[in-house]
């Protein structure tokens, strides 16, 4: 009997240039300001079935404020949507708290944003990681 395996291609976001790396990101984390959205670089997900989101979100001490996860197609790089074609909020009771999302059939290019609720808070978005799926084999 065969294993099956998934192919799949791993990256971290790099807030330092807006790049996403399979190495190690000069700048990993990202403070949030304001209401101000901060938002990754472009990744290229047109060779993905499916692509898995991870965030990793550090809340200020006695937070207010939730952070909000924002997810932007386009058909090709350099013309996003211009709103998000997916929201999930990160509850600010949970810290630190990671988050999965899930994006089957992902359009070509995805990008992802954080903004928070509120102006009172400074968390800290400490990693955002993506894995794109690729294929099965048996």
């Amino acid at each position: 009997m065969g294993t099956i395996s998934r192919d799949k291609a791993v990256f971290q976001h790099d807030w330092n240039d807006d790049s996403w790396t399979s190495g190690t990101p000069t700048t990993a984390a990202e403070t949030l300001s304001g209401t101000t959205e901060s938002l990754t670089g472009t990744i290229d997900c047109e060779s993905y079935w499916s692509v898995q989101i991870t965030v990793d979100i550090d809340h200020n001490a006695s937070p207010t404020d939730e952070v909000e996860i924002h997810l932007y197609g386009g058909a090709v790089s350099g013309a996003m949507d211009d709103l998000p074609f997916a929201v999930q909020i990160a509850d600010h009771d949970v810290d630190p708290c990671q988050l999965t999302i899930l994006v089957p059939d992902p359009p070509a290019y995805l990008r992802v944003g954080f903004v928070q609720t509120g102006s009172t808070d400074s968390h800290e978005i400490s990693s955002v990681h993506v894995v794109g799926f690729t294929g099965v084999t048996a």
